[in-house]
């Protein structure tokens, strides 16, 4: 018995340490890793950025849905027959590139803000599910130490410790590697954002008001079912026409862009690169700690020569 020990005191050791600590978590209600560890800032500090740019998307999707309201009063059947009389025969040709281009313009802005939300849920289940990984971690190394402890095939040994490597693998990409990549996106998102013109992060409200205030014209669309107010609209909305439609086209070109590199591409690029350095490191730290335990291990070879 006592040579028994002498040769496992290091499996059992760990065996208990992780019993300790799933049974401290349990009883402590440890679960939410990130107040515990101090880590929990990068997680608020990722929820604050991803709700921001939620919230500036939606805005500058509901200015343009009141800017395309606007138009597809003007589209409409009735007052458009109105406004082909008493305007422009092209009314209708004329309205339909830059109702084009604000459907281009809308549903970039309602891709930027799905992205955001997307983000923000990823952040999320990251976060609480770091805390059950660990766990599971635990309980499988506590498994695989006890495996090595007993008798047991070198198969069943080396399933053990992959589930335990799987799961060390995985807690590193949830506790550190996804919150880590959401915040460099936040970075960078913040970095181009104040390279770029200060005219370009307003051009949403910039068009908007050009429509509406600039114009004296109301949001109100009941305003616009009167006929007697159909010229004076259309004349606003395609005063200056080509600049518009550029203005919509440089803002989605740039929202499309943004969301495939800073929203797609870059964090992608960075959790893939961590992944597989984390996945390295975590399989060099679990081989070694088998090699050492190998070493104080006898092997079955040395045992059976030393009883004989």
């Amino acid at each position: 018995m006592n040579t028994f020990v002498k040769h496992k005191w290091h499996e059992i050791l760990i065996a208990i340490g992780a019993l300790i600590f799933v049974i401290l978590v349990s009883a402590a209600d440890l679960l939410n890793l990130g107040e515990q560890t101090g880590a929990g800032h990068i997680t608020l500090a990722n929820d604050a950025y991803l709700a921001d740019a939620a919230k500036e998307g939606l805005k500058e999707t509901l200015l343009l849905g009141e800017v395309g309201a606007l138009f597809e009063v003007l589209s409409s059947t009735d007052i458009g027959i109105e406004l082909i009389v008493s305007v422009d025969v092209q009314a209708g040709g004329v309205l339909s590139s830059l109702t084009r281009a604000l459907e281009w313009a809308v549903a970039a802005s309602m891709s930027a803000t799905i992205g955001a939300h997307a983000l923000k849920f990823v952040n999320a289940i990251a976060d609480q599910v770091s805390a059950n990984i660990v766990i599971a971690l635990a309980w499988a190394v506590i498994a695989w130490m006890i495996l090595r402890i007993v008798p047991a095939a070198r198969t069943v040994r080396r399933m053990a410790r992959s589930i335990a490597e799987v799961l060390a693998v995985l807690f590193v990409i949830s506790y550190l590697i996804i919150p880590y990549s959401i915040n460099l996106t936040g970075w960078l998102s913040q970095t181009v954002s104040g390279s770029l013109d200060p005219d370009t992060e307003t051009i949403v409200e910039t068009f908007h008001g050009a429509t509406f205030t600039d114009g004296g014209l109301q949001t109100d669309l009941g305003y616009w079912t009167r006929g007697k107010n159909v010229k004076s609209a259309y004349e606003n909305v395609t005063n200056e026409l080509p600049d518009k439609v550029s203005t919509l086209m440089s803002y989605t070109v740039q929202k499309f862009a943004h969301l495939l590199i800073v929203g797609v591409l870059f964090p992608l690029g960075v959790l893939l690169m961590l992944a597989v350095l984390g996945r390295r490191l975590v399989g060099m730290m679990i081989k070694e700690l088998e090699t050492q335990l190998d070493l104080k291990s006898p092997s079955p070879k040395a045992g059976n020569k030393a009883s004989a």
